[in-house]
């Protein structure tokens, strides 16, 4: 994955994200109920950094630095429970696409990222089924004439 991110012809300027199963992050001891690029960007550095420390994404605040250049820009969302021992956790579900701006290595970063999330997952609870995602990046079409 990385080989392929860092060694592609073109960065990628986005990616599309679905959410198949509830999704959810926790934030100042909360669950948050919409998505947001850096609580997305975080969980998927962490996860990133536990699966492959031979090339770590280590640097101070990444997380914000690369949520900054990702927002969303589309979504297509609803609320959508999970059940956990007796508890109710409400998540999301449906699609949402970032747009990647930046450095070309940013965008590469957020690449890596993005094909990693389903096999990582994005939020809580992942190894108990929610945040399940599916992956699509985007790269811009050049016009004839440009």
């Amino acid at each position: 994955m990385a080989d392929t991110a860092f060694t592609a012809e073109q960065a990628p300027h986005g990616a599309e994200l679905t959410c198949l199963t509830p999704t959810s992050f926790k934030r100042d001891g909360r669950y948050a109920l919409f998505p947001e690029s850096r609580l997305i960007v975080q969980s998927l550095l962490q996860r990133w950094n536990a699966f492959c420390p031979e090339i770590p994404l280590e640097e101070e605040d990444l997380a914000s630095k690369l949520a900054n250049h990702a927002p969303i820009v589309r979504y297509d969302l609803h609320t959508a429970s999970f059940s956990l021992e007796r508890q109710r956790i409400t998540g999301f579900r449906g699609r949402f696409a970032l747009h990647f701006g930046g450095t070309d290595s940013m965008r590469r970063i957020l690449a890596l990222l993005a094909s990693f999330a389903p096999f990582a997952g994005i939020g809580i609870k992942t190894a108990l089924g929610m945040g399940a995602v599916t992956s699509a990046l985007q790269y811009r079409t050049s016009s004839i004439g440009e």
